[in-house]
């Protein structure tokens, strides 16, 4: 089977940038789940205030469980 990545992109306020950075920091090392091979957060080069999360799964299984774990 084939990974999956889900990205998702974002912009933040300007005046919110260090509680994003220090949330963001908290929340990698609480992001946890079966099937989640790797979490990443990027700012977007050449653009201070855009944001990528990136998520690596194992296989689409894996990613239909968190989908279904995050709403429950």
């Amino acid at each position: 089977m084939s990974k999956v990545i889900f990205t998702v992109q974002y912009e933040i306020k300007p005046e919110k940038k260090n509680d994003y950075l220090s949330c963001m920091k908290e929340l990698k090392m609480l992001v946890k789940a079966e099937g989640l091979q790797e979490y990443n957060v990027y700012e977007v080069k050449g653009k201070s205030l855009l944001f990528q999360e990136e998520l690596v799964f194992i296989d689409k299984e894996a990613f239909d469980n968190y989908d279904d774990s995050a709403s429950e």
